[in-house]
């Protein structure tokens, strides 16, 4: 996608349409197909099925920078990248379903089950930061 298909030609149409980007973000459906739009945006090919921790991490701050869970993840990410058994890629799922724990589970993680459909890597995250706020003195659940 060009940004001359939202009739952006300089970078002063770019400037004058940034009021508008923001305001249209704003509206949860908006946001979310953004969100979508941007790992497919950010694969390598239309043939790779997957986006890099680092560029998954870097997005994920950009697009999500007010959910309490965007900087502990996003930790939790680059040390994955350093541990030699770690996650090294996020699939189109896990991105989706990152998108949706990001908005529905408190800080606390208070109503994430377990038993749910979410991806190894969210599961794996949640005892990583659950031991974490225990540590804090949080009780999570």
């Amino acid at each position: 996608m060009k940004l001359s298909n939202f009739g952006v030609t300089s970078l002063e149409t770019l400037k004058s349409r940034v009021p508008q980007f923001h305001k249209d973000v704003e509206n949860p459906d908006n946001m979310k197909r953004l969100f979508m739009f941007t790992f497919n945006y950010v694969r390598e090919t239309a043939e790779t099925k997957v986006i890099p921790v680092d560029l998954a991490e870097a997005y994920i701050r950009l697009l999500l920078p007010t959910s309490p869970h965007t900087e502990p993840f996003c930790n939790y990410l680059l040390e994955q990248k350093l541990d030699p058994k770690g996650y090294r890629a996020l699939n189109m799922d896990q991105w989706k379903m990152w998108y949706e724990f990001a908005h529905t589970v408190p800080v606390n993680l208070s109503n994430y089950d377990e038993s749910g459909a979410w991806p190894l890597v969210i599961d794996n995250y949640v005892v990583s930061r659950r031991s974490q706020l225990e540590e804090n003195g949080m009780k999570t659940a």
